[in-house]
């Protein structure tokens, strides 16, 4: 079986930021993105049951809702897929709005020359 890393489309980078997640019932919650890519992103939740294949409306700061498919769950933390893609250019923005100031992300901000700098 191919690890979760191998099956992605895209890069996912370290960051830190609050979100809105709802259900298509209108269950929602405040959750915590902890990494993102164009294609999807990792959330934590406290309060929302999740299972794989269920659809959401993802609300990131300064962006329209995102409609999300949950493709892994795990100890609270969920892997959604965007419906859409987003712009490159907007992840980079947000990264560099809300990365991680750790050693393990600074060490990723070194490999990737910049690309999370602020």
């Amino acid at each position: 079986m191919r690890s979760r890393q191998t099956n992605r489309q895209a890069i996912r980078r370290p960051l830190t930021m609050s979100a809105r997640c709802r259900l298509m019932s209108g269950l929602q919650d405040n959750v915590t993105v902890s990494d993102l890519s164009t294609h999807g992103c990792r959330i934590t939740t406290r309060t929302l049951s999740l299972a794989v294949g269920t659809r959401v409306m993802l609300k990131l700061d300064g962006l329209e809702a995102i409609s999300c498919t949950v493709r892994w769950v795990e100890s609270g933390q969920c892997g959604l897929q965007f419906e859409r893609p987003i712009y490159e250019p907007v992840v980079e923005h947000l990264c560099r709005l809300h990365v991680q100031m750790n050693g393990e992300v600074q060490d990723y901000r070194a490999r990737t020359r910049g690309v999370c700098s602020g």
